[in-house]
Order: C-alpha cells, then structure tokens, then sequence
C-alpha cells in the first residue's frame, strides 16, 4: 500500500513494499544513531534527507483506488479546475 513519507516538510510518495519497509528501517536507525543521510525511494537517482532525532517524520499510508479496466485516465488522479475572476 502506498505511502506518503514527509520529511521536513519535503513530502515523498512510496509505492513499492520494499523500499517502504526499507525507508523505515533506515530512518529509525539514523534517528537512534544520532543522524544519518537516508535515501528515499528505490532508483540510484533518488534523494537522500538528514535524519536526526530531532527531525520531524510522518508516514501517511493512502488509499489508491482500484482502476476500471475501461477508464482511459484511470490512475490519473483527479482534476480540479479553479476560475478566480
């Protein structure tokens, strides 16, 4: 299940199982080592965050919703259009 990871207010979103339960593990073992440079994702491109004990975390898990096999935008997200006049 996808996650949102919010680090220092710099939010990440984190589908695979793996790298989530990797991510985790590696923020708890910075936060206890006193800090450490974690990297947030699973691709040799990803960001890396300072994680110290005093660095605020939140992990949201979300609800992606199941796509329709005839749903051309299915996965998509949803679209809002504002018209400030």
């Amino acid at each position: 299940m996808p996650v949102v990871l919010s680090v220092n207010n710099h939010s990440f979103l984190l589908r695979d199982d793996e790298v989530i339960s990797r991510v985790r593990s590696d923020i708890e073992r910075a936060a206890r080592a006193g800090g450490a440079f974690v990297t947030v994702g699973g691709s040799e491109r990803a960001p890396q965050v300072l994680i110290t004990p005093a660095t605020p975390v939140r992990i949201d898990v979300i609800d992606e919703p199941e796509a329709a096999d005839d749903d051309p935008g299915a996965g998509l997200g949803d679209f809002v259009d504002y018209d400030f006049l």
